[in-house]
């Protein structure tokens, strides 16, 4: 098959297909990791990552080991990524202290009645997502935001650990950073897969938010 269609090795060409040491193959190639691991992470329903998925381990690239008891289908102990481990590890934290992020109903269309929880797809320039642009070829960034339930939508009135908090979570696969128009409200980030931003960075209501290249940036309401 022609692989070159469904995946890219983010290299120059076929050399950097596989093991190389060019440094900024690998540092886009660790950014790209991070934002899918989190883009899984923080799906809803019940994630579920290959045993050493979470320590970088990759089988050199083979994704049918099952028979191979050989170091291909071993595990990795020597090698483990802790920089990944401790990046899946705050994912799973933020997944915790936010209820939002494992609903256990479907969400609605906003706005939701109450007791329920609303989920609309943003464009970069905060509209809500049409058909022509789920289709638009030449943008591939977008968010998602999670409101609360209108009476739990006040932080005054918030649950604890979040529980009333506005999510807006920006996808961002471009190789440069893009800029997002942020929702009414305040936001802080919670989470950015790319390392590029601190946080409890703050960001006003209908500020434009750059969300960095190859990344994945959570924010949460305030």
């Amino acid at each position: 098959g022609r692989h070159d269609e469904v995946a890219s090795n983010f290299g120059a060409g076929p050399e950097d297909d596989g093991p190389t040491r060019d440094p900024a193959v690998r540092a886009t190639r660790s950014r790209v990791q991070r934002a899918m691991l989190a883009t899984l992470l923080l799906a809803q329903g019940t994630p579920m990552l290959n045993a050493g998925d979470e320590i970088g381990n990759s089988q050199q690239g083979n994704n049918n080991a099952y028979n191979q008891d050989n170091p291909t289908g071993w595990i990795d102990w020597q090698q483990a990524d802790t920089d990944v481990l401790a990046f899946v590890q705050r994912v799973l934290a933020l997944r915790r202290e936010e209820p939002a992020l494992r609903h256990a109903r479907w969400f609605q269309h906003a706005p939701a009645a109450p007791g329920e929880r609303s989920l609309t797809w943003l464009t970069p320039a905060g509209t809500e997502m049409q058909v022509r642009d789920w289709h638009d070829a030449g943008q591939h960034a977008f968010a998602c935001r999670i409101d609360a339930s209108p009476q739990d939508a006040l932080p005054s009135q918030a649950a604890p650990h979040g529980g009333g908090r506005h999510l807006l979570i920006a996808f961002n696969p471009e190789a440069s950073a893009q800029p997002f128009h942020l929702p009414s409200g305040t936001w802080e980030v919670g989470l950015c897969s790319a390392g590029d931003l601190s946080e409890g960075t703050w960001g006003a209501a209908h500020a434009t938010f750059a969300v960095p290249a190859h990344g994945l940036v959570v924010l949460r309401g305030l």
